[in-house]
């Protein structure tokens, strides 16, 4: 599924909102889904307010969902999000929490790729809340979970 990620930009830190993008972009992977970044379909810092909003909205009619993050209903461009993806259906996530994990298995093409992931050369273990393990293949071929670490970056 394609999940485009809505927050407030303008008057924010610009350092803060791409690392709040990478964050989300990292959890929605780790579900097995792709993000779209506002910041990666509008990229021009030199356009008007108006060409990133129409850039916006075009790539949020385009994804199959719409992760609003924190503090969306601060945002003028956000509630218009908000507006376009109520308008055309799109299912909605106010939080990365909400965002359902997808049972993705890797491509057989895949030169990692073995049975039961045993022989993988980059693999990842995850224990469920029910006790069971998940193990999932994070080859440069297939990725499933994405470990993100932010350093000094604050996300808020």
């Amino acid at each position: 599924m394609n999940i485009y990620i809505s927050l407030p930009i303008t008057g924010h830190d610009i350092e803060e909102v791409e690392a709040s993008c990478i964050y989300a972009s990292g959890v929605i992977q780790a579900k097995g889904h792709t993000p779209v970044s506002p910041l990666d379909v509008s990229p021009d810092p030199d356009a008007t307010y108006s060409e990133h909003m129409g850039n916006d909205i075009e790539a949020l009619l385009e994804c199959d969902a719409v992760l609003f993050m924190e503090n969306w209903r601060t945002s003028k461009g956000c509630r218009l999000e908000n507006a376009a993806a109520e308008i055309y259906d799109k299912q909605v996530f106010y939080s990365l929490d909400r965002i359902p994990n997808t049972d993705i298995q890797p491509p057989e093409s895949c030169p990692y790729y073995v049975k039961d992931f045993k022989e993988c050369k980059s693999r990842c273990e995850t224990i469920r809340p029910d006790g069971n393990r998940k193990i999932n293949c994070t080859c440069d071929y297939f990725t499933k979970n994405m470990l993100i670490e932010f350093g000094n970056f604050k996300i808020k």
